[in-house]
């Protein structure tokens, strides 16, 4: 779920569920429900509203899935890169002298 969909849903269970809480309440149940990883990324971050803690859950995402596709497109050349020095190296056994 990205952090557009959770705050939708966090807002849309707030008003049903008809809860009424102070700031630094509504900041630690918003970050609660945050992935590891996003927490993980904004806990050293100074924030005092929900809204900049928002802001700043949206940039540690754009951060975590810039990584992602990094180590993807890492992960795919080495494997390229293995498969291909793997054949070189049966090539080279199988020539004749």
């Amino acid at each position: 779920m990205s952090i557009q969909q959770y705050d939708a849903e966090f807002q849309r269970c707030r008003i049903c569920c008809g809860i009424v809480e102070d700031i630094e309440d509504k900041i630690v149940r918003f970050y609660g429900g945050f992935r590891h990883e996003i927490q993980d990324n904004i806990y050293h971050k100074e924030f005092y509203t929900v809204n900049c803690l928002f802001q700043l859950a949206m940039l540690a995402e754009k951060e975590l899935q810039g990584c992602q596709q990094k180590n993807r497109a890492t992960l795919a050349t080495t494997s390229q890169t293995r498969y291909w020095q793997g054949w070189s190296k049966h090539l080279r056994k199988s020539k004749p002298p």
